[in-house]
């Protein structure tokens, strides 16, 4: 079958590799579409854990053929997956919280991925896609319920004072939950052309561009004061300073944008403002089975998500200009 294939940062190809074997409880996946995301982009500009690898991990196909063991599934059924694949045996996987597994296995990171024509999953990661839910809408699923989980981080009211630093994917899906829940005063920064208009569309109160604002005054003039929940989804060092020096005190700052830099900070300023840090990891099953549900009954439209679609015979040379900053919201692989 054909797969993208990472040689080592900076070097993928599109090349033939072996069709999955489906093993106990697994099924193989024709897979329709799939994501581009930054975990992706990582390992394409630092290499993968192993060598001649396939990522990608966001994804939606059809399922043709279902391995030894697996109830409940056929060929031929339109499914999403969640890409974090949980033992289902563990103690956390028995209190529900399947994104702090002992045993996670990541698609596309720890599992071949969906960057490619087949891939196989285990049939405890799939959900159904909903009628009229398109397959380029489903590969969206996952970004979508790992901004819900965030969003489960924080009590959130409908005058909770908001705000997202970061309009990629994941904070435009920290922005729907919240919308959705009711909550009114979002208020979104993002110096990013494209993540910006989707933020205001998504219904964001106002989107500050922190590089040409100073980003407390206009806090202030839109809040009254400073915010009392900052959702940091950028993943940089810089961010994340800023979103404990932003918040109010007392305040919550839930921190999902992923960071392998050192930071240097001062941890006494936090104290005294008695700061509520807290961290979101993964996304569980019950999660998948709520941003489902508003799919279902049409709460959200996640093809505003997509900036573009490409092929998969693409995806080398649109890694590659990803790298010099092209402005996108999340880009498609058709398969």
């Amino acid at each position: 079958m054909k797969a993208a294939v990472l040689i080592d940062a900076h070097n993928m190809v599109i090349d033939d590799v072996p069709m999955p074997v489906t093993g106990e409880g697994e099924v193989l996946l024709k897979v329709d579409s799939c994501g581009i995301c930054g975990t992706d982009m990582e390992f394409y500009e630092n290499g993968a854990y192993n060598p001649r690898w396939t990522l990608g991990h966001e994804c939606s196909g059809m399922i043709v053929e279902v391995g030894p063991g697996v109830k409940g599934w056929k060929a031929g059924e339109r499914v999403t997956v969640n890409d974090l694949f949980a033992c289902g045996e563990c103690g956390f996987c028995r209190r529900g919280l399947g994104n702090l597994c002992d045993r996670a296995a990541n698609l596309g990171i720890h599992w071949p991925g969906a960057f490619a024509e087949f891939t196989k999953v285990p049939a405890r990661s799939l959900f159904r896609l909903p009628e009229g839910v398109s397959m380029e809408e489903g590969a969206l699923i996952p970004t979508i319920v790992v901004g819900y989980h965030v969003f489960r981080q924080a009590a959130a009211r409908p005058d909770t004072k908001t705000l997202i630093i970061g309009a990629g994917p994941v904070g435009l899906s920290v922005l729907v939950a919240l919308k959705i829940a009711g909550v009114r005063n979002v208020v979104v920064s993002d110096m990013n052309p494209t993540g910006k208009k989707a933020a205001a569309s998504l219904g964001a109160l106002a989107v500050i561009d922190p590089v040409a604002e100073d980003i407390s005054e206009r806090l202030e003039s839109l809040f009254s004061s400073a915010p009392d929940l900052v959702f940091e989804c950028a993943g940089k060092p810089a961010t994340i300073l800023q979103s404990m020096e932003t918040v109010n005190r007392g305040g919550t700052v839930v921190m999902v944008g992923n960071c392998f830099e050192e930071i240097s900070l001062i941890p006494i300023t936090w104290i005294i403002k008695e700061i509520n840090i807290k961290a979101s990891q993964g996304t569980t099953n019950e999660d998948f089975e709520t941003v489902l549900e508003w799919v279902a009954e049409k709460k959200l439209d996640a093809a505003v998500f997509i900036t573009r679609t490409i092929s998969l015979d693409e995806l080398p040379e649109t890694m590659a200009g990803l790298t010099h900053g092209k402005n996108d919201t999340k880009i498609i692989v058709k398969t």
